[in-house]
């Protein structure tokens, strides 16, 4: 029975979230305007980075073109010379990467570990991927509210995400995506990742490329610490997001409670969130 209290408790919170939203209604006038002003914000910096971009590509391009014509010299670079200690300690990070494993879930009861060890301790352990799927709600303090849907990957060290986020008022929204790959560091316990990728709002013609971090700390009792940040960059134009959330592992699912900044080229959303998330 204890361990179906979490449950209840987060179905109180999304009905407290609820009467919150209803009763914030007469913001919604003041949400849709800053969404509005978002949108056409961000539209002007990112033709203006765009602008930036190409100016500095021609200018790249006259110079290589400059240096070429006051020495045309020929390359002397060795591209057949190999390092082998270089080779040697890429091996050892590639025998590293595929000696992580992973348990069922955070906290599976068949598991001498929270979820995250290698070969290396636990030679007899098997399962080389995870995959969690999670959902949050967030109220912002402007009368707007935010919903991130993350999808995280892990192949042995290999990490990949697919991120999708939506902020919305009244009658005016706006949503983006986000695709990245990289590595992590993995330990007993911890999980840290780092990525790169491409980043679409879908009110801008192109992508932007992206960057970010990530890290899940598993603590005693059940608990575990889940941190995330993406990055979209451009030239002089930046977009952060920031989210953090303590977890509650109930069986394969985790009940969050955090808290969430997105900073849209000095376009600030920010708020409290309740979320929810699946092991596979």
């Amino acid at each position: 029975m204890k361990k179906f209290v979490p449950v209840l408790l987060f179905l109180v919170l999304v009905v407290a979230m609820s009467c919150v939203t209803v009763k914030s209604s007469d913001s919604g006038a003041e949400g849709d305007q800053k969404i509005k002003d978002t949108i056409e914000d961000i539209r002007k910096k990112e033709a203006q980075a765009r602008k930036e971009q190409e100016e500095r590509r021609k200018r790249e391009e006259a110079e290589e073109e400059e240096y070429w014509r006051q020495d045309p010299g020929e390359d002397n670079r060795d591209y057949g010379r190999s390092d082998d200690g270089e080779e040697g300690e890429g091996f050892v990070w590639l025998e590293y990467a595929i000696a992580a494993r992973f348990a069922a879930y955070p906290y599976a009861p068949s598991s001498p570990y929270a979820f995250s060890t290698s070969t290396f301790v636990h030679p007899k352990e098997t399962k080389f991927y995870s995959l969690q799927v999670e959902s949050s709600a967030a109220y912002h303090f402007d009368g707007t509210y935010g919903n991130l849907n993350r999808l995280t990957f892990q192949l042995t060290a290999f990490h990949f995400n697919l991120v999708q986020q939506s902020f919305f008022a009244t009658s005016e929204r706006f949503s983006l995506l986000s695709i990245n790959a990289g590595c992590s560091l993995v330990l007993p316990d911890f999980l840290f990742s780092g990525y790169a990728g491409a980043y679409w709002l879908d009110f801008l013609d192109g992508p932007l490329p992206s960057f970010g971090v990530s890290s899940q700390l598993f603590l005693p009792g059940g608990f575990y610490l889940d941190l995330y940040n993406l990055n979209a960059v451009l030239e002089s134009l930046w977009i952060m997001h920031l989210a953090g959330s303590l977890n509650f592992a109930v069986w394969r699912f985790g009940l969050a409670v955090g808290y969430t900044y997105n900073n849209f080229a000095g376009n600030v959303y920010q708020g409290p969130s309740l979320g929810i998330s699946f092991w596979l």
